[in-house]
């Protein structure tokens, strides 16, 4: 065993000044409920992402193979290898353009993080060299040999590399959104964020958006994969969600926001998507609005 190495350092140690006191750090980031997945169709992205299920956790997504869009809150990104993103909690995204032929995008999601101490990564590109991505590898090997528990290493080496994204945030040549939005779901978005209640319904978006209603309904079910009234109502209850555990909005509001003539149709709706009640769905998450602010 070599030990000249740890000994020329041990020695080269200094004394301490105070015996009582030493290095701390309240910078620490420990990541918790991780899973770590990819995705490797254009329609495994897709459909998932327009029936975007509203939740607390962070999406931290690299693409490996195949390149594509995303929409992240209206905001437009070209993103392709070597490039990323951390979608906050309760952001709305969705995927665009995506290369036809085999792609590989990886996906790690996770909670626990207070939002604020991410705040450099969010709603930006960021770009990685060779070696950059290389300190993803210990934590996909830990990931790979971790139990049902975890493992102090997973979280110890995904905690390590959202640091290191942290510290050298100004110069990971991040980018900012391209100009232009999908022309489509960027006047259904906005007509639905500018309207509030029953005028967000299909026939008055597809009047705002100069199409007929049923005409609006074939083109985005062959450009997207899913009907205009799923993706609405997925839309809606994403904004509900949002605002049930980040703002004091009464729940009667936010079902007239929403487009529902009463509260306990908005009610049963939303006990069905998520499997709470609107006001169980507050409760549990009610902690989420010290960190972070409700939609528009």
């Amino acid at each position: 065993m070599n030990l000249e190495p740890v000994l020329e350092a041990a020695e080269s140690l200094p004394v301490p000044s105070d015996y009582l006191t030493g290095f701390d750090t309240e910078d620490l980031i420990i990541p918790r409920e991780i899973l770590a997945f990819s995705r490797t169709t254009p329609e495994d992205l897709y459909q998932p992402a327009l029936e975007n299920r509203s939740h607390h956790r962070f999406v931290l997504m690299i693409p490996l193979q195949g390149s594509g869009m995303v929409s992240l809150d209206n905001a437009v990104f070209q993103i392709s290898p070597g490039k990323g993103m951390l979608f906050f909690p309760w952001q709305f995204h969705y995927y665009m353009d995506v290369s036809p032929t085999e792609i590989t995008w990886l996906f790690i999601t996770f909670q626990g993080v207070d939002p604020a101490r991410l705040a450099p990564l969010k709603d930006h590109l960021f770009t990685f060299d060779e070696s950059e991505l290389d300190r993803l590898h210990p934590f996909i090997k830990n990931y790979r040999s971790a139990g049902r528990s975890g493992s102090p290493n997973l979280h110890f080496s995904l905690g390590s590399f959202l640091h290191y994204l942290i510290q050298n945030s100004e110069t990971l040549s991040i980018s900012t959104p391209i100009d232009g939005s999908d022309p489509l779901i960027g006047k259904i978005n906005s007509c639905v964020t500018m309207t509030s209640g029953e005028g967000a319904g299909i026939a008055s978006i597809a009047k705002k958006v100069g199409v007929s209603a049923s005409h609006l309904r074939k083109i985005f079910r062959e450009s997207y994969g899913v009907s205009i009234g799923s993706y609405l109502h997925n839309l809606q209850m994403h904004r509900a969600a949002t605002w049930l555990a980040t703002s004091d909005l009464p729940i009667g509001e936010i079902a007239d926001r929403c487009g529902y003539r009463s509260q306990a149709a908005f009610s049963r709706s939303f006990r069905q998507d998520h499997g709470e009640t609107p006001r169980q769905y507050r409760l549990l998450r009610g902690e989420s609005r010290r960190s972070t602010g409700p939609p528009p």
